[in-house]
This record gives C-alpha cells, structure tokens and sequence, in this order.
C-alpha cells in the first residue's frame, strides 16, 4: 500500500502505526512517501496512491 507522507503530528504517527498494523494482519506492507500535499487527495483519486492517511488533524 503506497500513501503519501502526512503532517509530522501525534495523530499523524498514530494513524500509519496504527494503519501499518492492520495493513500487515491482511499481508499488505504500507510505504509512505513524500508526495506533494496540494495534489496528493486528486493522486489518491486516480490511483497514483492508495489512499490519504492523517489528512484532518483536527475535527470540531
């Protein structure tokens, strides 16, 4: 599984701890890489990434 690295934040690291855990229970390795944040969700849309891990870090 490919995702673009997150914001260097708790919730941030908590989330591909705990996404590299789950990943790894199904037989998928996760491998984050740097990736321009401005285009990353629209990469993750066409399949250029797996997905988006940490992208809100807060909710209100």
């Amino acid at each position: 599984m490919l995702f673009n690295r997150p914001a260097d934040t708790p919730q941030a690291r908590y989330v591909i701890e705990l996404m590299t855990l789950a990943y790894k229970e199904l037989g998928y390795d996760v491998h984050i890489i740097d990736f321009n944040h401005q285009s990353a969700l629209s990469a993750a849309n066409n399949g250029t990434l797996d997905g988006q891990l940490g992208r809100v870090a807060s909710i209100s």
